[in-house]
């Protein structure tokens, strides 16, 4: 089954999801916000992220929670501070982020998994 990693009012996350499943696909959505609130975005599945995916590419430098955080935590980023930021404010995780189990795809690319 593909994980489907997004937020439940995310306009993109809901597309891909329909897509997806419009192909026959099985896919389970996880919500990012509320794996946070219950404590279940932990380390070891940001790290297993970053590890299939710089973390750059994860991090959602247009969000707004991005452009809440003030200059100097922009500025001096670097992969743990991002990990640790988005473990903590899980809007900074660019989306929707698709796990096939072979690969991480991201943003666009979902649109075009099992094409």
């Amino acid at each position: 089954m593909l994980k489907l990693y997004g937020l439940a009012n995310c306009d993109s996350c809901r597309r891909a999801r329909r897509t997806l499943e419009g192909r026959g696909l099985a896919v389970e959505m996880i919500d990012l916000r509320r794996l946070a609130e219950r404590g279940e975005l932990d380390d070891a599945l940001l790290t297993r992220l970053a590890a299939e995916r710089d973390w750059q590419e994860l991090l959602n430098r247009r969000s707004s929670a991005w452009r809440q955080l003030d200059q100097a935590s922009r500025d001096g980023i670097d992969r743990d501070r991002a990990l640790t930021l988005m473990r903590e404010q899980p809007t900074l995780i660019r989306r929707p982020l698709l796990d096939s189990g072979n690969a991480i795809l991201i943003g666009a690319e979902v649109a075009h998994y099992g094409d």
